[in-house]
């Protein structure tokens, strides 16, 4: 990447965020940038604008994380170039990011799928909002007039209306980190709940997922396993817990 081209202080953002998660030097390149190979032209010729190993071998079966940035805030331009990265290489975690916006891209089962730190338009504002109200009508019923709408929202820092309308499935759910965490807090959800209710990935679940990808693929190759399956396997990695807990792993 030339050190000029307007991307540049994305790629260091991401590069300094990647750094804060555990990754080193020898671990991330950015500049010169990792080509990819092109199977039209038989070269390695496509450059990754930051690539992650797991280790200081750049190759392309010991690549963990590719990433494609971007300064267009209006829309996702490149996805199409990262599945390709993907696609050709050992990577099954890819990186979008555009300076504000970041979304984390798995192949599963030659299937793209999408978390990202800003809620998607695949959220169903009516489920959330549904979801919502019953909460607060739940403590309303329980508790009295201290968890009317107006109430609520005048603790959160909301509006009575604008809750009104999310719970009404009229308006997406709220984006800000305080707000979601001020809805959990009132209505006694877990956070972490109330932010994946909401569509988004709390940070900390985020970092973790980006420091250990072979964590996001587990969860895509369990999400069919039986309830007999995942009762075994929790209470290994419980007992495996304990172990690494004691110092005995």
């Amino acid at each position: 990447m030339s050190k000029r081209t307007p991307e540049r202080p994305i790629v260091l953002a991401l590069v300094e965020w990647l750094k804060k998660l555990g990754y080193t030097d020898d671990q991330i390149q950015w500049h010169p940038q990792f080509k990819v190979f092109n199977p039209v032209t038989q070269k390695r010729q496509c450059g990754v604008d930051v690539a992650v190993f797991k280790d200081s071998g750049r190759t392309d079966d010991n690549l963990l994380i590719i990433a494609e940035c971007k300064k267009d805030l209006e829309a996702h331009k490149g996805l199409d170039q990262l599945h390709s990265y993907l696609r050709r290489t050992g990577a099954k975690i890819g990186i979008w990011f555009n300076g504000t916006d970041l979304t984390y891209v798995v192949r599963a089962s030659n299937v793209f799928e999408y978390l990202s730190q800003e809620p998607g338009s695949a959220v169903d504002a009516q489920n959330f909002g549904g979801w919502l109200r019953r909460k607060r009508e739940a403590l309303l019923a329980e508790d009295g007039p201290s968890f009317s709408q107006r109430q609520v929202a005048e603790r959160v820092g909301m509006s009575p209306a604008f809750l009104n309308r999310i719970e009404l499935g009229k308006r997406a759910p709220p984006t800000e980190d305080h707000i979601l965490g001020g809805l959990a807090r009132e209505l006694r959800v877990d956070q972490t709940q109330m932010f994946l209710q909401a569509g988004k990935v709390p940070g900390w679940m985020f970092d973790i997922f980006v420091r250990r990808p072979i964590l996001m693929q587990l969860v895509y190759d369990l999400e069919h396993a039986s309830e007999e399956t995942m009762a075994k396997l929790l209470q290994r990695i419980q007992h495996i817990s304990k172990e690494v807990k004691d110092g005995k792993w």
